[in-house]
């Protein structure tokens, strides 16, 4: 049982690791910056159709996050367990979230009140210093990336609502029945939804109802896994839809098995949640700086799409190994002791 635990979280780093990197491309997609269309030519039209076709897959990051979130709190949550839940995820969830609001909002005061600074962003709007305006980038104005976690943080104090639609009774699969009528809920739009939700629930009803199967292994779901997974990208993620984007999850799931996953990752591959909420800093910067410097051309808007990421995670994982060798205080509160 050790091993078979051990394989599953060593899945989840997999999976959250390689979600954290896609985030950074998502918020790395610079067309319009440097005004590429469907109708440029030459390197141009070589930079639309690269980062169109890489933002469909990136797309895949954010729902990702949801679903495995869903599933890793109800894995092991019982009704009686709510309190609990609640206290663990104030420090890992809501103090880190209020905390890098507050980061990038100080931030946004600065570079929009400093002229030199505010120049070179193009803001032209500058960010008061005020207690209330820090409350507004808590609530609903948050930066436009905590988004995910501001969601979550509703999923959470919803936790018993979702255990009891969600939880399939003996006679009847009632929790079926309401994951699948949300689904339909998608496709129909009779009510709007916030971001993520459904992804979560749908995790989440694994583990409600399904715990174990997530220790299942099996050569042939495997195979079927790799099959789907090449069948997406090879047709571009042309027919994609909720449905089929909750198999891939699915299907990912059994078809990483054909990895060794009995050893310990490295540590930088379990810094998700600090490169979720810190990479933009960086990336809004670096990217800046290189076309400041390059210029509007579409060969450099290639090649940052392309190396920017790469530089900014690395440059995180720097910043990373300061921060947890000499400010380990500072490192457990940002990420909520990860």
């Amino acid at each position: 049982m050790y091993q078979a635990e051990q394989k599953l979280r060593n899945k989840i780093t997999l999976l959250t690791f390689i979600c954290s990197l896609l985030v950074i491309w998502i918020h790395t997609y610079n067309l319009e910056m440097y005004g590429i269309t469907a109708d440029s030519q030459g390197i141009a039209k070589i930079a639309y159709l690269t980062e169109n076709y890489w933002k469909r897959l990136t797309d895949i990051a954010v729902p990702l996050f949801f679903f495995v979130s869903g599933f890793l709190f109800f894995r092991t949550y019982e009704l009686k367990d709510t309190w609990n839940k609640y206290r663990s995820r104030f420090k890992s969830i809501l103090i880190p979230y209020v905390c890098w609001c507050t980061i990038y909002y100080l931030y946004f005061v600065l570079i929009t009140n400093v002229p030199v600074i505010k120049s070179l962003m193009n803001r032209t709007e500058a960010t008061p210093l005020s207690f209330l305006t820090w409350l507004r980038w808590i609530g609903p104005d948050e930066y436009y990336t905590l988004w995910f976690l501001q969601n979550l943080i509703v999923y959470i104090l919803l936790c018993p609502v979702f255990y009891i639609l969600l939880k399939d009774r003996k006679k009847v699969p009632v929790g079926a029945i309401v994951l699948i009528a949300g689904i339909l809920n998608v496709y129909f739009k009779w009510i709007p939804l916030p971001g993520g939700m459904i992804e979560y629930a749908a995790g989440a009803w694994i583990a409600i109802n399904h715990k174990e199967a997530a220790l299942y292994r099996n050569k042939y779901l495997s195979v079927a896994g790799w099959i789907y997974t090449v069948y997406l990208l090879v047709t571009g993620f042309r027919w994609y839809g909720l449905v089929s984007e909750l198999l891939l999850f699915v299907t990912l799931w059994f078809a990483f098995d054909v990895f060794s996953l009995q050893k310990e990752f490295p540590w930088w591959m379990k810094i998700t949640f600090f490169t979720y909420v810190a990479h933009d800093i960086l990336l809004e910067a670096i990217e800046k700086v290189f076309f400041i410097l390059g210029g509007n051309k579409p060969v450099l808007a290639l090649a940052s799409y392309i190396l920017i990421p790469v530089l900014v995670f690395g440059l995180l994982v720097g910043i990373a190994k300061f921060l947890k060798h000499f400010l380990p205080h500072t490192w457990s509160i940002l990420t909520g002791a990860r």
